[in-house]
């Protein structure tokens, strides 16, 4: 189903998808495994938002951006 808004994050089990179909719907939420199946499942999605970190490193922890 197509929403106005999508936003994803990265996490341990691949990417949070979080979407709302319209103004005032209720927010849904999926894990998607990978990248391929965040895309298939926001295709028709007019705004799509994805925080991706900028840096990560192995050994350290991140900074806020």
């Amino acid at each position: 189903m197509a929403s106005p808004l999508a936003g994803a994050d990265g996490c341990k089990g691949g990417w949070i998808l979080v979407q709302v179909a319209h103004p005032g719907a209720p927010v849904t939420h999926a894990l998607c495994a990978d990248g391929a199946t965040l895309l298939a499942r926001t295709r028709r999605d007019a705004v799509v938002g994805i925080d991706i970190p900028i840096g990560i490193s192995d050994r350290d922890r991140r900074a806020a951006e």
